[in-house]
């Protein structure tokens, strides 16, 4: 499988390791084997992106179905959404703020 996912997409499995899956968005394959759940990722490695295709096996493993550099329309999806999560989070981090400013000195 590791010589395969080479052969047809240019990076090994291995790859897997290297990537940032805190910052990995995820969806579910809806293609998969319904007896399988299968998970779509994409995730950045330095400046690249991949796509990879995995599955849990339980909560401390998971098996690294396929991996491949993500293409171009995926990356704008993937930017799209990072910048919209982005917004979404300084907007509560401003929200918070405004917040806890409002109940500094009360007692």
């Amino acid at each position: 499988m590791y010589v395969q996912n080479r052969k047809q997409h240019g990076v090994s499995l291995n790859l897997a390791r290297e990537l940032d899956w805190n910052a990995m968005q995820v969806t579910v394959d809806d293609a998969s084997d319904p007896d399988e759940e299968r998970w779509i990722g994409i995730a950045p490695k330095g400046d690249r992106l991949y796509v990879t295709v995995y599955t849990v096996e339980d909560e401390d493993a998971m098996r690294i179905i396929s991996l491949r550099p993500a293409t171009n329309a995926e990356t704008r999806r993937y930017e799209q959404q990072d910048s919209k999560q982005g917004r979404i989070q300084a907007k509560h981090r401003r929200q918070r703020g405004a917040h806890q400013g409002r109940h500094k000195g009360r007692s």
